[in-house]
């Protein structure tokens, strides 16, 4: 929640688990981190003062502690919604404590993570805030398209500037890279106004680059731009955006978020099918993705949008690589230019990229939805 609507003192007893009642006023509720970008599992029918989630080293998207930053930012003269409350990360080795008195252990509301029952403590914190404002720029450009019909119609294609900077050392180092979150994908539209213009390509369509900041902030960046567009939103007929892209081993297949809510999806898997790539939904619907990269703000101001992650099989060897990526690498420094890639793959992904946005483009019809959830 913005700082401005943070209170200065945070005092309650410890409860861990919502209240069989869901009546949580006054209290701070202990809880386990729900995988990341998922909502947090509790229903309640009054906001506690707090809540206090211990964070789980586990599932595909670990958290790491110490943590790599603790800046939070908002868009200005953006109200937190109703019921909003603190809530306070608590690094996992240190969360026994808060079960001392209560007799129960970690363990044991662990193994029961839907149980409820008071700690017999109390916690009492007292809040020291500093704000800041801050300003960082998209990037845009335009290609007019070359059929008088179409050129008003824009295909958008985009990917965040953003990474994590300067954050708490690992293994020694403090720069916080991005190179594949997400510095390779703005490389990309970069490469694809490139091959436009060596082959003298006349898009019937025009094309919209957007790079938007703060995407790691809380899709801040496109989030403006959705509430701002530089032309009518109605002009906006399709988005493709790239983050979430890891090229680490062979492209076979590739996941596509948001596959069936629109015709992108139909196309994404007939341009795919010529390359010998597999288009599959996403098989990991409980990571929220959808929800967490710049094409949910295309999506929310009805713009059929489409992202990408690189796909495979359950089990398989490419499995085992992108969750040691995750461990190793995610929001790490470790996101770096020394890390092992895929080149054939980064190579076949961006052709894959150039050949579904020039389809778009050059097609008789613009996208449309199928369904909106």
């Amino acid at each position: 929640m913005p700082t401005e609507q943070l209170p200065e003192t945070i005092e309650g007893p410890l409860v861990f688990g919502a209240p069989s009642d869901g009546n949580a006023a006054g209290k701070i509720i202990v809880q386990f981190g729900a995988p990341v970008g998922a909502p947090a599992p509790m229903k309640l029918t009054a906001a506690p003062a707090a809540v206090i989630t211990i964070d789980s080293t586990e599932g595909p998207e670990p958290r790491h502690w110490p943590a790599s930053y603790a800046v939070s930012m908002s868009l200005p003269d953006t109200p937190a919604p109703a019921g909003r409350y603190p809530n306070i990360r608590l690094n996992p080795a240190t969360a026994e404590a808060l079960f001392a008195a209560s007799g129960h252990t970690l363990a044991e509301a662990k193994a029961n993570p839907q149980t409820a029952f008071p700690l017999k403590a109390q916690l009492r914190l007292k809040l020291k805030l500093t704000s800041h404002n801050l300003t960082s720029d998209n990037i845009i450009a335009s290609l007019p398209g070359t059929d008088p019909a179409l050129k008003d119609e824009y295909i958008v294609v985009s990917a965040h500037l953003d990474g994590y900077g300067i954050g708490e050392p690992r293994n020694g180092d403090r720069i916080y890279n991005g190179a594949f979150d997400d510095a390779a994908y703005v490389a990309t539209l970069i490469d694809l106004a490139e091959n436009i213009k060596a082959q003298n390509l006349k898009p019937r369509r025009s094309l919209l680059f957007v790079v938007v900041t703060a995407e790691e902030k809380g899709l801040l960046g496109s989030r403006y731009f959705a509430a701002h567009p530089t032309l009518p939103k109605e002009k906006m007929v399709a988005n493709v955006n790239l983050d979430q892209l890891r090229p680490i081993f062979p492209l076979r297949k590739l996941t596509a978020l948001a596959l069936d809510q629109s015709t992108l999806g139909d196309t994404a898997r007939e341009v795919a099918a010529t390359m010998g790539i597999k288009i599959q939904p996403d098989p990991e619907p409980e990571r929220n993705l959808l929800r967490r990269s710049d094409h949910y703000s295309f999506m929310q101001i009805g713009v059929p949008a489409i992202g990408f992650i690189f796909g495979y099989d359950k089990g398989s060897p490419d499995e085992a690589t992108y969750r040691q990526w995750y461990d190793l690498r995610y929001h790490s420094p470790a996101d770096d230019l020394k890390q092992p890639w895929d080149r054939a793959a980064a190579l076949k992904f961006n052709q894959f990229f150039d050949k579904l946005v020039l389809t778009l483009a050059n097609a008789d019809q613009k996208p449309t939805w199928k369904k909106r959830d």
